[in-house]
């Protein structure tokens, strides 16, 4: 189902004309990034300025921001995230405990991130544990860590 953006294509192409980002766009509307981007495409811009991410989501106001200390970070303080994750492997013989493949397997964390118990650790290939991490963030609206 269709919403009506509240504005016609052409006023939109024109505000992006005019100097509007796509950023600033899309939170004037209401809309995504990628939902402003597709429309100008559809209504036929087909050279988009080269924007950089926008000043106010750098940082701390990032939503990805975690205080300044990257997850990679936090793993290798509890130094045995390397040990854990071959035992987690090795437990499941190297196979995605959904669909049984055998590449690309990544060991997830199913509940706190910091826990590294084999109980706490599951293995997936990379597309199960992508799709994992799409229907955590359709269930409830947030990125599963």
């Amino acid at each position: 189902m269709r919403q009506d953006w509240g504005i016609t294509d052409a006023s939109l192409v024109q505000r992006y004309k005019d100097g509007e980002t796509i950023y600033e766009l899309a939170e004037s509307l209401g809309r995504s990034v990628m939902g402003v981007y597709k429309k100008l495409k559809k209504a036929g811009v087909t050279e988009f300025r080269k924007n950089r991410t926008p000043p106010d989501s750098r940082g701390a106001k990032s939503g990805r921001w975690k205080g300044g200390v990257s997850l990679g970070y936090q793993r290798a303080r509890h130094g045995n995230w390397n040990q854990q994750r071959a035992l987690a492997l090795e437990r499941d013989e190297h196979a995605c405990q959904d669909c049984g493949a055998t590449e690309k397997l990544c060991v997830h964390h199913q509940g706190d991130p910091a826990n590294h118990s084999l109980e706490n650790l599951r293995t997936l290939c990379s597309s199960c544990h992508i799709r994992l991490h799409r229907l955590h963030e359709a269930r409830w609206g947030t990125k599963e860590r």
